[in-house]
């Protein structure tokens, strides 16, 4: 059979009609339209536009598990034949259909999705359904997004007439007025081309557009061939099928991340404005930068160690004992106890020069004689991690030396540290079986360790900024309100690790279980090849999210009430990751694992060692 159809932009004549179905070219007229049903297997057009997006999409293939609400008959035989009893057809009356392919479930989607568990289905299909549910049709959506696994596809239709949509379910609506109003007796809706999008933004997020648009998909020779009217080629009407792919990460979108405003300025007291207040006695200067980790500390100390003369001559000088002062400053103020414990980084690195307790404060004895006018500068992030006894003594220390000391701690929102300090356990112990109930052992949130600076050397003279990824700017333009201004002859180095994919941090959880208490040469080579995986970034999931948001606000009161920080800004939205797919694998992450190792095993071993090291960049 040929047919002639045409376009705005083309004209499609004496095309040969086949149906992407069951490949027949014989097609019959339904209800007034020309080529509506196939003669054969009888897919009226949007079902034969769907089957089309569904093989565009690639989702005619085996493992799905697959949702179909009315199932057109066409549809039910494909499906079957792939997914046996992981294809879930199912019907509010499911007597009115006679297959020989597959069993039909009763299901009545205004009150039986609840009782579904939450990511069971990988995709989820309905044409012409929601105009027949006796309910609020937004909780229905919201029920299938709950049940659709992340990264699943939601694919529906519905009759279109208007902008705005209608709807009428009391009883006392005549028959004739419903067939007047709706089309059928048991039609309590039409939906409106502007309110449908509107609901479908609430439910699924916004975005530009959520309908399928066959032209950007099929040519209209391919549109035309199917028979696929020329009104169903673009644009909202009753064939029009609107998708949603679930997010794999929950919470901010994209756009809102990229969107986020700029970082507030910081109310401390000891803030920039201040600084003249700070410094305004008698007695050295210096200024102690504590941490906290994960907030580019290496980029700082790498950044002044290269420019170490030209700031010394505009009046910073940066203690000379080692690039990073961690390991000098621990050994001469740590309690002996923690000392001999021998838990820091430092401490366990077989490189290590195990700096002499004595040794190290003489060094910083002569560092602060010999300031004079100069602002001292010591970088060390193991101060962090000091208790209050290690600081009473340093505090002690300085006052005896007149030393007049700021405290400076670059500071990331807790939900952020987490995820950040999470990854780079992913690096190195952290293992599946870590996610329970106990994982914030794993990643203590302790911000409050604070107080025990703020007691020693008071509330003016801590100074707590908000971290953002070019730290040294932000440590440039906070010198230069001391009257610290030199120019750089080497520019900062951005040395915060990137964000790992993943699939990296699931096959490295997993190496790291394998690998509990062996030689960690041993993995080397195949966790340097996992860290280069590619993907989707990492999230945390959310599970975790849930179970640490009341130590987030907790941490973000304190900060907020105490150290006067933006509590907005501590408390950002956080998109996390479904628990399924942060645990479990799918088929494509297990084709992207071991296509990277195939890999990067065919090329010759890259002896630097990406993992290991206790000097975390992040």
């Amino acid at each position: 059979m040929s047919d002639t159809l045409a376009n705005a932009d083309s004209t499609v004549t004496d095309v040969n009609l086949l149906c992407p179905i069951c490949k027949t070219d014989r097609f019959l007229p339904f209800n007034g339209r020309e080529n509506a049903r196939c003669a054969n297997c009888h897919a009226m057009e949007r079902t034969r536009l769907l089957w089309l997006v569904l093989d565009k999409h690639g989702l005619f293939k085996p493992g799905l598990r697959v949702m179909h609400i009315a199932p057109e008959l066409p549809l039910i035989k494909r499906f079957s034949e792939l997914l046996s009893d992981r294809y879930y057809a199912c019907d509010i009356n499911p007597e009115r259909y006679s297959s020989k392919f597959t069993t039909l479930r009763p299901l009545d989607i205004s009150c039986d999705l609840v009782k579904i568990p939450s990511c069971s289905f990988d995709v989820i299909i309905h044409s012409h359904v929601l105009e027949h549910v006796r309910c609020d049709v937004e909780p229905v959506l919201q029920e299938f997004e709950r049940i659709l696994a992340p990264g699943g596809h939601h694919y529906l239709s519905v009759p279109i007439r208007g902008d705005e949509t209608r709807e009428d379910m009391s009883d006392e609506l005549p028959l004739a007025e419903r067939l007047r109003l709706f089309g059928q007796a048991d039609h309590y809706r039409l939906f409106g081309r502007r309110s449908l999008p509107e609901m479908l933004d609430r439910v699924w997020g916004a975005r530009e557009k959520h309908h399928v648009e066959p032209l950007d998909l099929f040519t209209p020779g391919e549109l035309a061939m199917a028979a696929i009217p020329e009104d169903a080629w673009s644009g909202i009407g009753g064939h029009t099928i609107f998708h949603h792919v679930r997010p794999l990460i929950r919470g901010a979108s994209a756009a809102a991340r990229a969107s986020r405003p700029e970082p507030s300025k910081e109310r401390g007291a000891a803030s920039a404005r201040d600084a003249a207040d700070v410094f305004a006695g008698v007695g050295p200067k210096l200024i102690l930068h504590i941490g906290m980790p994960k907030t580019g500390t290496t980029s700082i100390q790498r950044w002044l160690t290269a420019n170490r003369d030209e700031a010394r001559r505009a009046g910073l000088d940066y203690w000379s004992i080692a690039e990073n002062h961690s390991e000098a400053i621990f050994m001469a103020f740590a309690t002996q106890k923690r000392i001999d414990k021998g838990t820091m980084w430092f401490q366990r690195a077989a490189a290590s020069a195990k700096l002499d307790s004595d040794a190290c404060r003489k060094s910083f004895d002569a560092f602060l004689s010999g300031l004079g006018d100069r602002t001292g500068y010591v970088s060390a992030e193991a101060l962090w991690s000091f208790g209050p006894e290690d600081v009473r003594n340093l505090a002690l220390y300085l006052r005896q030396r007149q030393v007049q000391a700021l405290i400076l701690c670059w500071i990331r929102p807790p939900a952020e540290f987490l995820k950040t300090s999470t990854q780079q356990l992913c690096r190195s112990t952290l293992a599946v079986s870590d996610f329970g109930i106990r994982f914030h052992r794993k990643i203590p949130l302790d911000y409050r360790r604070l107080d025990a600076w703020v007691e020693q050397f008071g509330r003016e003279r801590v100074a707590t900024q908000q971290f953002d990824s070019d730290v040294v700017a932000k440590l440039e333009k906070l010198l230069g309100a001391f009257g610290i201004d030199f120019k750089a002859s080497r520019k900062s180095e951005r040395l915060l690790n990137p964000s790992i994919s993943l699939v990296a941090a699931k096959a490295l959880l997993a190496l790291n279980m394998t690998a509990n208490g062996e030689n960690p040469d041993r993995s080397r080579r195949l966790r340097n090849i996992l860290l280069d995986i590619g993907g989707p970034d990492f999230q945390l999931p959310d599970s975790v999210l849930r179970r640490m948001r009341s130590a987030f606000e907790k941490e973000a009161g304190y900060l907020s009430d105490v150290l006067s920080m933006d509590r907005e800004w501590l408390l950002p939205e956080t998109g996390g990751i479904d628990d399924a797919s942060f645990f479990q694998w799918n088929y494509d992450e297990v084709i992207n694992l071991l296509s990277a190792i195939a890999g990067a095993l065919a090329k010759p071993e890259d002896k630097s060692d990406k993992g290991s090291g206790g000097g975390s960049r992040l």
